[in-house]
């Protein structure tokens, strides 16, 4: 059964875990802008339609307009771990994340030709199996990707507190008071 069918016939939870995931895509690209971090080019316009496409299946389970929505934020979301694994791996606070986002991009690829198979010449066939593991694999790339942002976050935000903290002290020679009169 595929995800977008099985999203109406649960009661609601798998739609709802769509549209989590599709608003966390969204929120994960406006975080990783305000850290300027390597999102650009059509990464940062696939992140969105991942979000958008999750949000629209979440919004009107069991359709075709559901379905539709979900393979066109599969298909953005395997292109967006290929493209930001590059980035990742050309940028210093990213580099940490760029191997295990590129093995999760591959995964993402595969399952993609699996689904692609799968539908076509194999009759839809397994197709939900096959769906339900590249909606896997995009989870852990949005997982991955949250971590290493919050991450990077902390240590900016860090590194900004310690700044504030060495502009407040002042040397005493700074303050024209000698060293040997504060003894």
């Amino acid at each position: 059964m595929s995800v977008a069918r099985y999203a109406s016939l649960d009661g609601g939870h798998a739609a709802a875990a769509l549209g989590v995931l599709g608003v966390s895509s969204l929120v994960l690209v406006v975080g990783m802008w305000a850290v300027r971090g390597p999102v650009d080019g059509w990464a940062q316009w696939l992140m969105p339609v991942y979000g958008v496409g999750a949000v629209v299946a979440s919004l009107v389970p069991g359709t075709r307009v559901a379905e539709a929505a979900l393979l066109v934020a599969m298909v953005a979301m395997a292109g967006a771990a290929a493209l930001m694994s590059r980035r990742f791996a050309e940028d210093e606070r990213w580099r940490a994340i760029a191997r295990p986002l590129e093995w999760l991009a591959l995964g993402a690829g595969g399952s993609l030709a699996v689904l692609t198979y799968v539908s076509l010449p194999g009759h839809g066939v397994l197709v939900g199996l096959v769906e339900w593991t590249l909606l896997g694999v995009e989870t852990a790339v949005l997982a991955l990707v949250a971590a290493h942002l919050t991450r990077v976050a902390w240590e900016d935000a860090g590194r900004r507190v310690g700044d504030e903290v060495e502009a407040r002290v002042v040397l005493p020679e700074a303050a024209g008071v000698a060293v040997r009169d504060l003894a």
